[in-house]
């Protein structure tokens, strides 16, 4: 995981979709599929040819791509197939092994996929199956993929301005990272304290995620933690879960003003989008 000031540079795949969820949650997806966290064979499962081709009726020149490349049909014939029939032609290509998941999925841009699929089918298939409980014992290697893509789905969330460098430390807690963290990473934070108040600089909750990077973090701190703390939260604030009821005795806080977060919550289109640039808060840098 980079810990540079343009973490944006060492990703394989950079989204340019307008808003800072749409981006994440683009760059989330590709991540699971190239680490191989989830399969091409899984996202079809979830998004089958008539579902996906149901997303794209709005654009034909997409849709059409499809039928031109797996199906074999001529572009004007491809252009004019209704989004059900090319379901259809789609569907029965890939059953009669004319083409495969792996290679629907590499045709369907990374963020295509965002922008016309529903957001929280896509938050849901990146979640199927709890993967944060995966046995570290039983599943050495799942465990692997797990944790190397929690830590990127925080890292991201920071970048694109879905959670804060001080909302991933309040989340696990100091207290937590004290008891977990081994001495030898404890000794790398107080040596940046130190050497940083020498200078007159004040230690941050992004200095202290640069001398400890998620990665690390995620290496001690149990993963239903992590999940519970700091990823569903950040996936509530985007809006791709369910907001969850509020209690009783927390209604009239909220109320008068109280126990509001920093970032807004997101509006969820067919996207999961919000309206305008201006409801984001600025993303942070990973430092």
């Amino acid at each position: 995981m980079s810990t540079s000031t343009t973490p944006e540079s060492t990703d394989p795949f950079v989204s340019s979709l307008a808003t800072g969820p749409q981006r994440f949650l683009s760059q989330a997806l590709e991540h699971a599929l190239s680490n191989g966290r989830r399969t091409p064979a899984d996202f079809i499962r979830h998004f089958p040819p008539m579902s996906m081709m149901d997303s794209l009726d709005a654009v034909p020149e997409i849709r059409a791509s499809f039928l031109t490349v797996l199906v074999g049909l001529r572009e004007k014939t491809a252009l004019r197939t209704p989004s059900s029939d090319a379901g259809r032609l789609l569907q029965a290509a890939l059953e009669e092994g004319d083409c495969d998941a792996e290679a629907i999925v590499s045709l369907f841009a990374p963020d295509h996929r965002i922008k016309y699929l529903e957001g929280r089918k896509v938050w849901l298939f990146l979640m199927e199956g709890e993967p944060w409980k995966v046995s570290r014992s039983k599943d050495a290697a799942g465990f692997k993929k797990v944790q190397h893509h929690m830590a990127y789905l925080i890292d991201r969330g920071i970048v694109h301005g879905l959670h804060s460098h001080q909302d991933v430390i309040d989340g696990i807690t100091v207290e937590v990272l004290a008891e977990k963290l081994p001495r030898s990473e404890l000794a790398k934070l107080v040596k940046r304290a130190l050497t940083m108040g020498r200078e007159n600089r004040s230690f941050t909750d992004r200095e202290m995620t640069t001398a400890v990077p998620t990665s690390v973090i995620l290496d001690h701190v149990p993963l239903p933690q992590v999940m519970d703390s700091v990823v569903s939260p950040m996936a509530r604030r985007a809006n791709y879960v369910e907001q969850p009821a509020p209690k009783e005795e927390t209604k009239s806080a909220l109320t008068n003003g109280g126990g509001e977060s920093q970032f807004p919550s997101f509006d969820v289109g067919n996207s999961t989008a919000p309206t305008g640039a201006s409801q984001l808060p600025p993303p942070e840098e990973l430092s």
